[in-house]
């Protein structure tokens, strides 16, 4: 299990029997995929089938991962087209190679996204991800998930490592549902270099990107540690500040 339960006479005591419940839906379901605990580079192929007599769609992209920060790309109709995540920023960005240019979305809209190429794993995809245990697939220990949400329904499967691995399940409503299968194969462990998750400097519009993030609870929670450290050092620094 993905989440650890921590309970004891105390806890109970304190949270009663419907607290406990709650901390046990929560330990087994997450809102979306678990985020990896590692940097990766993938290949992906996305596989749609819609029930028309064309036969099954396939694209074929590449995907960079590093710390919540999401790089994806694919060749559309002949074109290069990049799709950068950032989370920190909660901005997506749209980079269009040919023309040195970009588009930047709100992280949660529905636009940014690369056409014909779903990501149940992605930032976007409301749906909850329940832990149903663990399962060898093709040779690679794999953590299995049922995955449930209002146009998304499923199972994925995630490495040990919580890498995206695979999916198979359907997408949309029930008069418009596609089969989707997801496969991440050649996937490579290690750190990724800044520059793929940043518009590069030649880009259009480069000067008004966003600059940086906002301050995260840690940088919060350590700026407040160094203030109490310098406290008990200078006992003329006020307790409250």
């Amino acid at each position: 299990m993905l989440n650890r339960i921590y309970s004891s006479r105390s806890r109970v005591s304190a949270v009663g029997a419907g607290g406990l419940l709650i901390s046990l839906l929560v330990a087994c379901a997450n809102m979306g995929a678990p985020p990896p605990t590692t940097g990766y580079r993938a290949n992906i192929i996305v596989k749609m089938t819609d029930g028309s007599e064309g036969g099954p769609a396939l694209e074929r992209l590449v995907e960079f991962y590093q710390a919540g920060k999401r790089r994806r790309f694919a060749r559309i109709d002949g074109e290069l087209v990049a799709l950068i995540d950032r989370p920190d920023l909660r901005v997506s960005w749209m980079l269009n190679p040919a023309a040195r240019s970009f588009e930047e979305y709100r992280i949660s809209s529905p636009k940014a996204v690369i056409s014909s190429a779903p990501n149940p794993f992605g930032p976007r995809a409301r749906a909850v991800f329940e832990w149903l245990g663990t399962e060898n697939v093709e040779g690679v220990d794999t953590q299995k998930y049922a995955v449930k949400g209002k146009a998304i329904s499923g199972h994925a499967w995630l490495t040990i490592d919580q890498i995206p691995f695979r999916f198979a399940g359907t997408l949309g409503s029930q008069d418009s549902a596609v089969e989707v299968e997801i496969a991440y194969s050649e996937i490579e462990r290690d750190s990724q270099a800044a520059f793929l998750f940043a518009i590069p400097p030649n880009f259009a519009g480069y000067e008004k990107r966003k600059q940086k993030s906002s301050q995260s609870a840690d940088d919060i929670e350590e700026a407040i540690r160094k203030i109490e450290d310098r406290r008990r050092a200078l006992p003329s620094i006020p307790t409250f500040f």
